[in-house]
């Protein structure tokens, strides 16, 4: 139980995201995704919102180091969600792409945001929430 007078911004922000992601991770699983994790969506994400990307372009994206990334996206190829090949016929650079499995996921995504959302509607209003993704986004913005 969090104490409503917690002043800890970090803690909040922490835990906030960990709840997100454990509600988000049971639509996905509901929705016969039980492989993922939370952290695919950080190379998921740019690929849902752009289509295919380059490694560095996912990177610029996610803000990832280049380890993490590598291992998640060799998660993502295991899980056939994504695929990796020679970028214009150079095999040092790599293009990213979905999956028809990985498509399938996309529109699962949206469906488990969506239900996630209206979970978090039903605390605090649309307004808010609107306000939330605002400031939320001004804030990763200028620590970039």
């Amino acid at each position: 139980m969090i104490h409503s007078s917690h002043k800890n911004l970090g803690f909040l922000l922490t835990r906030s995201a960990s709840r997100w992601n454990e509600l988000l991770m049971k639509e996905l699983e509901d929705l016969e995704h039980e492989k993922m994790k939370p952290s695919h969506g950080a190379v998921l994400i740019p690929l849902f919102d752009l289509g295919e990307l380059s490694i560095t372009e996912i990177r610029s994206y996610s803000k990832l180091k280049k380890q993490t990334m590598t291992t998640y996206i060799r998660e993502l190829i295991d899980l056939g969600l994504i695929t990796r090949e020679p970028y214009d016929g150079d095999k040092r650079k790599s293009l990213i792409r979905l999956t028809k499995k990985g498509v399938k996921l996309k529109s699962s995504s949206n469906i488990a945001v969506k239900n996630v959302n209206k979970k978090f509607s039903k605390i605090i209003s649309t307004k808010e929430l609107e306000v939330l993704r605002e400031v939320l986004t001004k804030i990763l913005k200028s620590l970039d």
